[in-house]
């Protein structure tokens, strides 16, 4: 698991394999804001839908 799964956690594993990021998950801390926006419903709908296809 990398830096990044921790920093987001909803994400299925291997969502974002092979994905090239110029930057570190501590620049993600550093630079994102204090409130935690979370669109559930969608969250939620996506995570099944990328486990019904992965499966």
């Amino acid at each position: 698991m990398t830096d990044f799964y921790n920093l987001v956690p909803s994400a299925p594993e291997g969502r974002f394999d092979g994905i090239e990021r110029p930057y570190s998950a501590a620049d993600v801390k550093r630079l994102r804001g204090s409130v935690q926006i979370r669109q559930s419903l969608a969250e939620m709908g996506a995570n099944r839908l990328w486990k019904l296809i992965h499966e």
